[in-house]
């Protein structure tokens, strides 16, 4: 027998990742003549067979950057050339993101009838405490965050909630090329942190 079950979707796990994707083998297969290939799409990974803690895995690894924005999804394909015996598995290799904004569809909306601006709060979470250098509990973990609303800026103000999360007040003030009374807008989004770069796309409305 010579199978590899159904496997999920895998995350990224730095700048450089390596994945484990288990299969079954049984006699007659022997494991020392297995032979792994990568479809086309997954050309700048490698893969091999390896036993970690005696368990059969075909490791795949390769650099993050590799997999694009979207992630990348193709074939590993195991063999056993001389008993012409194959199993494939279609897999999904994903970037794991640094850091989340939620919601990315956000109401702005007035505060004051008075005001001429209208503004909206966000959260914004990083997924892991560490940074590259391995410390932890970092303060200023984000850095910048620019943040615009179909090419126009908006104001941004962050305030520090604990190590992980950080509310963020945006303000959007009428201004020439932008209609505020469209359905909704294109939200562009580019967060630094010590942790790397999330760009990110949402979208926006006013709410009267």
């Amino acid at each position: 027998v010579l199978s590899i079950p159904p496997v999920r979707a895998l995350e990224s796990t730095g700048d450089f990742s390596e994945w484990r994707i288990p299969f079954i083998v049984t006699k007659p297969v022997e494991l020392s003549r297995l032979q792994v290939q990568l479809s086309e799409s997954l050309k700048d990974l490698v893969a091999k067979v390896d036993v970690i803690d005696g368990k059969a895995v075909i490791l795949v690894s390769g650099p993050t950057s590799s997999l694009g924005p979207a992630g990348i999804i193709g074939e590993v394909i195991l063999s056993d050339p001389l008993l012409e015996i194959k199993t494939a598995a279609r897999v999904s290799f994903l970037k794991r993101p640094v850091m989340r904004i939620s919601p990315l569809i956000i109401r702005f909306t007035k505060s004051n009838p008075k005001d001429e601006s209208y503004s909206a709060n966000v959260l914004i979470q990083a997924i892991d405490k560490k940074v590259d250098n391995g410390q932890e509990n970092v303060k200023n973990l984000i850095q910048t965050i620019e943040c615009h609303a179909d090419k126009h800026d908006l104001q941004v103000a962050k305030t520090r909630i604990n190590d992980q999360l950080y509310r963020v007040k945006l303000t959007l003030s009428p201004s020439e090329g932008l209609d505020v009374d469209a359905d909704d807008f294109a939200i562009e989004w580019k967060v630094v942190s010590l942790q790397g770069v999330l760009e990110v796309s949402g979208s926006g409305s006013v709410v009267n």
